[in-house]
């Protein structure tokens, strides 16, 4: 089960990463086309929905690679068991986080696909990138079941026998 959400994190975090490069492709033509008078049309618009998909697609990938900023002054100092036992705690406050998300933002998606909530110039529907990030939330919170599993197993130690 673990390589399975592994797997899932790497490809949304490639389509998020796909995502980038579009917005810098936009970016580029519209401060090239301002330049001639020619500015892409909708440009800061799609910019906005982009960065949702590069954000929400990335969260799980960044979990997995511990790409989070940590705070290791202090718990670095402190024994094995005991950082487990901080790594558990941060597991699942971001695991409550993670559901929080996930609920609200797949509720949201609900309403902006009842109302046929729309962008303003490019008339683009709202719903699927809220939907987007309720999965990526969904993928983020794999991702720290995966690592508090692994924390709670350090917790214990070694196992005899």
């Amino acid at each position: 089960m673990e390589k399975t959400i592994q797997s899932v994190s790497r490809w949304t975090n490639g389509i998020g990463l796909c995502a980038l490069g579009i917005m810098v492709l936009v970016v580029t033509g519209d401060v090239v086309g301002r330049y001639f008078g020619f500015p892409v049309p909708g440009a800061f618009e799609l910019n906005e929905l982009l960065i949702v998909v590069l954000i929400g697609l990335g969260l799980a990938y960044t979990q997995a690679e511990k790409g989070n900023v940590a705070v290791g002054i202090l718990v670095d100092r402190f024994s094995p068991r005991t950082q487990a036992f901080f790594d558990c705690l941060a597991s699942v406050a971001g695991l409550i986080i993670a559901i929080l998300l996930v609920w609200q933002t797949f509720l949201h998606g609900m309403m902006s696909l009842r109302a046929g909530e729309i962008t303003c110039a490019l008339q683009i529907p709202l719903f699927p990138f809220k939907f987007l990030i309720a999965f990526g939330a969904l993928m983020w919170a794999f991702e720290l079941i995966v690592e508090l599993v692994r924390s709670t197993s350090n917790l214990r130690g070694p196992t005899k026998g």
